[in-house]
């Protein structure tokens, strides 16, 4: 396999003599497998290669796993003299050697990676997170983000001592609620007191904590109903799509995304785990795995976003086995994309467009999709079947954006007539 990237036997001969020669033509099989340009395979070899020849001088007693690489990294890179070609940018050795491990762990060369429980505050955070997805349901991403402000608060209030959960005092909360008020945002506080509040009811039903300590989180004041929901004008919308350009596979991909958003008011999570098996292409529907309320969610499929996911079906999708409507057109080719590139596709598409978006990520657009139903006559209980919402309450905020309604409720202003 390494004679399909390397035309020079010398080199083929140079790789096979490493410490690691023995599983480099099973990683170049798993670049191209991936969709990774010759350039970008003859980089990461040349990192492996580097690794391999640093761990060979080591003592022959060290295995090979994370740590070796962090030392390898944060050690030797910043005072490498090794001979050409030795890559030494930090980014792109390290992206090498993910891969390379990552090939590793699939092939069963090495074990797959477990989350850290070396610490007591390590193994709290690890069965906390365990009931939050058993237990509560809630998306991985939510656990993460719950537990990282978790960490900080068990950190700030215990350090590396022993966690004395019967310790914990009211004034030991607030003191950290005020430290993170004076550089979060009100909205941000409000998910941290949540998170607290979350695993201090862990703690209590194990009654590893007083029970009543749960109140003691202080309420942040946030009115949710404050503010108009922020969304696009018409003008803006047709800007933003008429950015793509559909000549191009990604051009199509990136405008039936685009659609998707606009027009059936999905959130960006949501886009990536449309099925190919989703659409229904008689019935006019689109079955939508929410990854939020872990419901299923049935839409039409409108004229304009059906012709967009057929064009792309027919003309842009790559060849792949992956079962998703969206994958990437760049390495790891074929696979399924990520919120993240939603994310980056509708922002790229603003500067295009020149269009100021209130919000940074995709979510403008569904506000954009609620707005305009309303406004056309569509009721509450409509917006909220189209978007998902469990409950009207949420759905309620779209009222304020109703200006024709509210105009024929609103009191007449009182004038004030003076002698």
């Amino acid at each position: 396999m390494l004679e399909q990237v390397f035309r020079r036997s010398r080199i083929v001969a140079r790789c096979r003599s490493n410490v690691l020669g023995k599983h480099l033509d099973d990683f170049t099989e798993f670049l191209l497998s991936r969709g990774h340009s010759l350039r970008t395979i003859h980089s990461y070899m040349q990192a492996v290669e580097h690794f391999g020849a640093w761990f060979s001088r080591r003592s022959r007693k060290c295995a090979i796993d994370d740590d070796q690489v962090k030392l390898f990294i944060q050690k030797h890179l910043p005072v490498c003299k090794c001979l050409l070609p030795a890559p030494r940018h930090l980014t792109s050795v390290r992206a090498a050697l993910k891969q390379f491990f990552a090939m590793l762990r699939e092939q069963g060369h090495l074990p797959q990676p477990v989350r850290a429980d070396r610490t007591p505050i390590d193994r709290t955070i690890n069965v906390f997170r365990d009931h939050l997805e058993r237990v509560c349901g809630l998306r991985p991403s939510t656990c993460v983000a719950c537990a990282r402000y978790v960490r900080q608060f068990l950190e700030a209030t215990f350090g590396k001592g022993e966690l004395r959960f019967k310790a914990l005092v009211p004034s030991d909360l607030m003191r950290f609620i005020s430290d993170r008020a004076r550089t979060c945002t009100p909205r941000l506080i409000k998910v941290i007191a949540s998170s607290l509040r979350s695993y201090l009811r862990f703690l209590s039903f194990h009654e590893l904590c007083k029970h009543n300590l749960v109140a003691a989180v202080p309420t942040i004041p946030q009115w949710r109903l404050s503010e108009l929901p922020p969304s696009l004008t018409d003008k803006d919308v047709t800007r933003l799509l008429a950015s793509f350009d559909c000549k191009t596979g990604t051009g199509k991909r990136d405008y039936a995304i685009a659609l998707c958003l606009a027009h059936l008011g999905l959130r960006g999570c949501d886009v990536p785990l449309i099925l190919l098996e989703s659409i229904d292409w008689r019935a006019g529907t689109l079955r939508i795995p929410s990854s939020k309320t872990r419901r299923e969610i049935l839409l039409p499929l409108l004229k304009p976003v059906g012709g967009a996911i057929a064009a792309y079906l027919r003309g842009g999708r790559p060849k792949t086995a992956d079962q998703h409507l969206f994958v990437r057109h760049r390495a790891p080719l074929g696979r399924s994309i990520t919120p993240h590139i939603v994310r980056w596709i509708i922002r790229r598409a603003a500067e295009r467009a020149n269009v100021c978006l209130p919000r940074s990520g995709p979510h403008i657009l569904r506000h954009t999709v609620a707005t305009r139903m309303l406004q056309r006559g569509a009721t509450l209980k409509d917006i909220a079947d189209v978007l998902g919402h469990q409950c009207l309450d949420t759905t309620a905020v779209y009222a304020k954006v109703d200006l024709p309604t509210l105009q024929k409720v609103a009191m007449p202003w009182p004038e004030v007539r003076h002698a």
